[in-house]
């Protein structure tokens, strides 16, 4: 009597159990791999759906609050342009101020007085030609504000405005000269009363980048934090996930020598009963 020795096993219960543990051993075996090998246990969408929602959610918002630093950082960059020409505007008003009273010296003769003017229209013409100075094209200076970008949400902070031409607007004025002693004491009142505004610019510049450097730390630490929400949530664990792949790989070799052991034990009996 002839027996098929492969139809027993093959609708064996046992045989199909075992097979069904394998394949199930080695699924999750490909899975553990694919989050080791990928530093993510989100790798595949459907290991955690929700999870991979929120964690993708979270990374724009740190992409967001980046590019929100990054209009900061520009920002900041911009003031201390402002604060650099005003302390050079400064420097020259200053020059002005001691020009204007050397002029009212009533020792000076018409040459001395007219060397003393010469140098007082070129400070004139640095501060005049500073009031149109830009930054990447935009104005330094002017009467608006300037509205920045503070955060992820697009919450923005208007930048006080710093209206250098008002301030020295007498300064530069043509009419502002040193030519005679009586001009010169006019000129070192105008010079004075520029001085005292452009003081008072450097002083809302540097109110202006403080604000913008305290917006920029909370961003840094809000990034910061988002991140490591953001890795919580999708980042594999390798000592977990390398015992999980170590009990995956012992299922499949166990359920391995499992089959084979049955397939062995079927053969046998068939031996047996032929």
């Amino acid at each position: 009597m002839s027996v098929d020795p492969i139809s027993p096993v093959a609708n064996s219960l046992v045989s199909d159990r075992i097979a069904a543990m394998l394949s199930n051993a080695h699924k999750k075996m490909q899975v553990s791999i694919s989050n080791l090998a990928s530093g993510s246990r989100l790798s595949n969408p459907s290991t955690d759906p929700a999870a991979l929602a929120q964690a993708l959610k979270l990374d724009a918002q740190i992409n967001r609050t980046s590019a929100a630093e990054t209009n900061l950082g520009n920002a900041e960059s911009f003031s201390n342009v402002q604060n650099g020409n005003l302390e050079t505007v400064g420097k020259a008003l200053d020059r002005l101020g001691e020009l204007a009273l050397r002029a009212q010296d009533f020792t000076l003769n018409n040459s001395d007085r007219a060397s003393i003017q010469a140098e007082v229209e070129a400070l004139q013409g640095l501060v005049s030609d500073t009031t149109g100075a830009t930054f990447n094209g935009v104005p330094l200076f002017s009467s608006d504000s300037q509205s920045v970008t503070t955060d992820s949400e697009g919450g923005s902070a208007a930048l006080g405005a710093i209206d250098l031409g008002s301030a020295v607007t007498g300064a530069t004025a043509s009419g502002t000269n040193v030519s005679t002693a009586g001009s010169a004491v006019d000129a070192l009142k105008t010079f004075r009363s520029a001085i005292e505004s452009v003081a008072s610019l450097r002083s809302s510049v540097g109110a202006n980048t403080q604000r913008l450097q305290f917006t920029s730390d909370s961003n840094a630490i809000s990034r910061e934090n988002l991140a490591a929400a953001s890795s919580r949530i999708q980042d594999t664990d390798f000592a977990a996930e390398s015992s999980k792949l170590a009990s995956h790989q012992a299922g499949v070799q166990s359920s391995v020598a499992s089959l084979i052991q049955s397939r062995v034990n079927s053969s046998v009996l068939i031996d047996a009963l032929v």
